[in-house]
């Protein structure tokens, strides 16, 4: 990647922009180093096949025709927020929160049928709301109960256990990306401006030389 942004530098005179595909993905790693230098990172589309009739694909054909893709566009329309962290961060809680809240599911339908299936005291015929499952986190051994009873016992209480966890994990999850939203919120503003009409494309998007790095 150095090598990559040391080409830039040596290529370039002023601000330049660098066309970057899979900027939060494949291309998050040539996007961070970009950033980190200074250089401005837009998104590039991938190529449509229909464009690449005739004239075959390469990573030089490829670059090439990215860059020529922006050069008519307006430049507050492909800036991308700068804090990439917030963003990854922000993809990573709620990646969290579905597996936290499948799982969640997975544990109340299988502390339902257990409560259903053996005789604990709990009425479980309808859905389980918050309280009885907080009950069902306190309960403690019973002497009267049979062996099956017992480890059913103990896994329900597991199971309402592992349920309100759960619920806090979301809770904390939903304040997480609520501060987030509000470190990205000025920047999603600032790229959604529309420049005035008649106002001229800044002078440094640069089509480079073909570089090995697209």
């Amino acid at each position: 990647m150095n090598r990559a942004v040391a080409w830039i530098q040596r290529n370039t005179q002023g601000q330049c922009i660098a066309a970057v595909e899979g900027t939060r993905s494949y291309g998050a790693t040539i996007t961070h180093a970009l950033t980190e230098h200074q250089v401005a990172v837009v998104e590039a589309k991938p190529p449509r096949r229909k464009d690449q009739a005739g004239r075959g694909k390469s990573d030089t054909i490829d670059a090439t025709a990215a860059a020529m893709s922006l050069l008519p566009k307006d430049i507050t329309k492909l800036l991308q927020p700068r804090d990439e962290g917030a963003r990854a961060a922000l993809s990573i809680l709620s990646a969290s929160r579905a597996r936290i809240d499948a799982q969640r599911t997975v544990n109340r339908n299988a502390l339902s049928a257990l409560l259903r299936t053996y005789d604990l005291g709990m009425d479980a015929r309808k859905p389980l709301s918050v309280r009885p499952i907080k009950q069902v986190s306190r309960w403690r051994e019973h002497e009267a109960d049979t062996i099956d009873q017992k480890l059913a016992r103990d896994e329900a209480k597991f199971l309402a256990t592992s349920i309100m966890a759960a619920d806090q994990m979301l809770k904390e999850n939903s304040r997480a990306r609520s501060e987030l939203d509000e470190q990205l919120a000025p920047e999603r503003k600032f790229s959604s401006q529309v420049r005035p009409k008649g106002a001229k494309q800044p002078a440094f998007l640069h089509l480079l030389p073909a570089s090995p790095v697209r």
